[in-house]
Parts: structure tokens; sequence; C-alpha cells
């Protein structure tokens, strides 16, 4: 009988090495898998998600969403270059706001993109040297695969807000101190 045993035991012990190894290596795959988006430091959120982060940490009030037909009439992006994007202008005949996100199609493509915004940045430029409000400020922030855009008084607070919102995600907004 003894015999007939030690091959269960064989049996049984190939099995539970074999169970431990598989579990290891689910294990590591998870683990490698976290690490890769922890390096990532970013969430997947579309463009118009950004700028809403954006707008509601920077308390944002009279702003208009610019739609995908209109966005040439501010900036001229290449075909193939971006495969998500939202705009926002102020809609108050006082305030020069605009805040845009792009969602890079590839890091290939980031040159292509800056290009166009600096293009269009310095026809802004160009418009505003005449006019008293020296405040309006021009920032840029690049954080693979999204590229904003702030114009705007506050445009460093607005870029901070975007580092923010791409790292942590929207959060819902407070109901305002009455």
């Amino acid at each position: 009988m003894r015999s007939a045993a030690k091959p269960k035991r064989i049996v049984l012990t190939v099995a539970i090495i074999i169970a431990i190894t598989a579990v290891a290596a689910i294990l590591v795959i998870l683990t490698v898998a976290q690490q890769k988006a922890d390096q990532s430091g970013q969430l997947n959120l579309t463009a118009e998600e950004v700028l809403e982060g954006v707008i509601n940490k920077m308390n944002y009030r009279s702003l208009s969403q610019i739609s995908s037909e209109n966005i040439s009439k501010y900036y001229e992006i290449p075909d193939g270059t971006i495969v998500d994007f939202a705009m926002y202008v102020s809609g108050k005949a006082d305030s020069s706001t605009e805040i845009a996100c792009f969602k890079l199609k590839d890091k290939s493509r980031q040159e292509t993109l800056i290009t166009s915004i600096n293009n269009y940045l310095a026809s802004k430029s160009n418009t505003y040297k005449d006019v008293a409000d020296s405040a309006i400020h021009f920032d840029t922030d690049v954080s693979y695969p999204y590229v904003f855009v702030a114009v705007s008084s506050d445009s460093q607070n607005a870029v901070s807000a975007f580092e923010f919102v791409i790292s942590h995600g929207t959060e819902p907004s407070l109901p305002s101190p009455q």
C-alpha cells in the first residue's frame, strides 16, 4: 500500500506547485500592470472632461463651448494630429479667457500641434498688443497625450488646475458659499 500512496503524493505535490506558480504569475502580472498605470500618472480622460475639471477648479463662469465645426476659426490643426479636443471661450465682452485641451494621436504629432498653437497665440498676441489690458497671459502645458492652452489673466493657475485634473481626475464641484 505504501507504493500506491507515493504516486498520489507526487501528483498532489505537483498540483500544489503548479497552483502556487500560477498564483505567483498572476500576482506578478497584476503588479507590473499597476506599476505601469502608476508611472503614467494620468487618467484616461476625454479633452472635455479635462476642461470641465479645470472650469470647476478655476470657478470659471460664462464660458461657451466651441464646436468641432468652429475650431478652425481658432486653430489650424493638421489632419491626423489629434484624436480629441475641447475649447471654451468667454462669453463676456470684457473678458478674453480661452481654454483648450487637445489629445494627441501619438507623441510624434506633438511638435506639429505645438506649432499650430504657437501660430494661433502669436496672432492673439498681436490682437492684444495695443489693448490697454496687458493682464492677458498665454500659457501652454503638455502632459502626453494632453496639450493644454490657457489665455487669461490667471493662466498659470489654469495650468496648475490642468495638471491637478490629469493626475487626480475630476471632482464634483462643491456648492458655492452663499
